[in-house]
């Protein structure tokens, strides 16, 4: 089966989405007029692994704490180190994680993939909301519909922690010692 895991990078939703087709005819039509509504879904991007479910707290705490000194001649940084995995910067950020997250299989074409949609992991998701600066560990409930048939999952917030708070190792990882890693690491 895999030791599946997401990641997920959880975005603002686009200005002037989730007001429905009203919305999108204006926008279509080249009017300035937006509506806004509070029932815009947050846009979100995944990153899954098929081998490395089980690590990934570990694999995003390292990926938040990469450090390097910005290159020479850089204007007045040159030889300062930079903020932390340029969190402020949520395209480097998903970047570096998913860097991170590949780290020995980079050329490979099985066991990682980038999706708008959710692949069932084995274990918890992490989310990483970028604008409220915030990890999440979320599980994922079935639910059960009419006459006991699978309608979906529900995302369940069992911790969350702020970005310095993850980084600095406020998660603890729990590894499975049985896990199948399908690569080696």
């Amino acid at each position: 089966m895999g030791e599946r895991g997401n990641i997920v990078f959880i975005f603002a939703p686009e200005a002037g989405y989730g007001a429905g087709d009203a919305a999108d005819a204006r926008r279509r039509q080249g009017t300035d007029e937006t509506t806004s509504s509070s029932s815009a879904k947050p846009r979100r991007v995944y990153f899954y692994t098929h081998w490395r479910g089980h690590l990934l707290a570990e694999i995003l705490r390292e990926a938040m704490n990469l450090k390097e000194f910005w290159p020479e001649g850089f204007g007045n940084l040159t030889g300062t180190v930079r903020e932390s995995c340029r969190w402020s910067d949520a395209s480097y950020f998903a970047r570096v994680v998913f860097n991170r997250l590949t780290r020995g299989d980079e050329d490979g074409v099985l066991s990682f993939g980038i999706d708008v949609d959710r692949t069932l992991p084995d274990y918890d998701e992490l989310h990483v909301d970028v604008e409220k600066r915030e990890i999440r560990q979320v599980h994922l409930d079935s639910i059960e519909g009419k006459e006991g048939r699978w309608e979906g999952v529900a995302d369940v917030t069992v911790a969350s922690w702020t970005y310095d708070e993850f980084a600095a190792g406020a998660v603890k990882v729990a590894l499975d010692e049985g896990a199948d890693l399908g690569v080696s690491l």
